[in-house]
């Protein structure tokens, strides 16, 4: 899947939930690959644990097993990790697309930190090397803390798809063209270059993408964001109708209302008097 990840804005949000949590947040894409996390190393004990061979091992089964159980249901995931640890987990929606996974974790409920180390210490007996210093530096959440953090992340989840921090390349290229076909839609003159120029591509670069992602040329699907337009118009305004095909780069007056009855199957004072009418009708019902 191709996606487009805007780093910078990724980076500050998952900045700001760490300096106000104490807790590593981290996004993986749909191949459980990490993408971004913050901070960038993981803490001492995770680091000695993942140091080690078969350390490392169980803790990719344990993500493993935790985006597997992300893919199936939409609903945040709370669990202990093989290591003892507490991570949640939820999964980053597109409309219907999982596109990857925001989580925290690496933090610990229990706060006697004797206790933590001992409980830790003797569930990871295989790795040597653990020292106190690394399991009391471990950040201690109790559960209703737990709970507030989770309830955050879902809003981060939500809210990294909102802002578009993580696009789909196809919806990416199509928001912006469409934005540049409506700011530039009055130019009679729009051609392939300007396109081209906009969207710093080779010629063949940019028809493949056209045909890889609108499945179609641009001449015809410029040809359409006119005509789409100019429904808007005769409906939502009393523009004449050469007023309005000047508004949506027809020079010809005669050549905007053929290629407009080609389109729609009538002609542009018909839709325009059909349309109102449906309205009228509506409104007395």
């Amino acid at each position: 899947m191709n996606l487009n990840f805007n780093f910078n804005k990724l980076n500050r949000l998952l900045k700001s939930f760490y300096q106000l949590t104490n807790i590593k947040i981290a996004i993986f894409d749909i191949n459980y690959n990490e993408v971004i996390s913050y901070p960038l190393n993981n803490c001492k004990f995770c680091s000695l644990i993942q140091n080690d061979k078969n350390g490392y091992k169980k803790c990719m089964m344990s993500n493993k097993k935790a985006f597997e159980h992300c893919l199936k249901t939409d609903e945040l995931y709370t669990y202990t990790c093989h290591a003892n640890l507490i991570e949640s987990m939820i999964n980053l929606k597109i409309d219907d697309t999982i596109v990857g996974f925001i989580m925290f974790g690496q933090v610990t409920n229990i706060k006697n930190k004797e206790d933590r180390f001992n409980k830790i210490k003797n569930h990871n007996f295989i790795i040597d090397n653990i020292t106190k210093e690394m399991v009391d530096e471990i950040a201690y959440v109790d559960d209703e803390k737990l709970i507030s953090v989770s309830t955050i992340l879902i809003a981060l989840a939500k809210y990294t798809i909102s802002e578009k921090f993580i696009s789909i390349k196809q919806e990416k290229f199509i928001n912006e063209l469409n934005d540049f076909i409506i700011k530039n839609i009055d130019n009679a003159s729009l051609n392939v270059y300007d396109f081209t120029r906009y969207f710093n591509m080779s010629k063949t670069t940019f028809y493949t993408t056209m045909d890889k992602y609108i499945g179609k040329g641009i001449a015809r699907y410029l040809k359409e964001k006119r005509i789409e337009r100019a429904k808007e118009l005769l409906v939502n305004t009393n523009k004449s109708l050469n007023e309005i095909s000047s508004l949506v780069g027809f020079n010809d007056y005669n050549y905007f209302c053929k290629v407009f009855k080609e389109e729609v199957k009538q002609s542009a004072v018909q839709y325009r008097k059909s349309v109102r009418t449906n309205w009228s009708e509506l409104f007395i019902l």
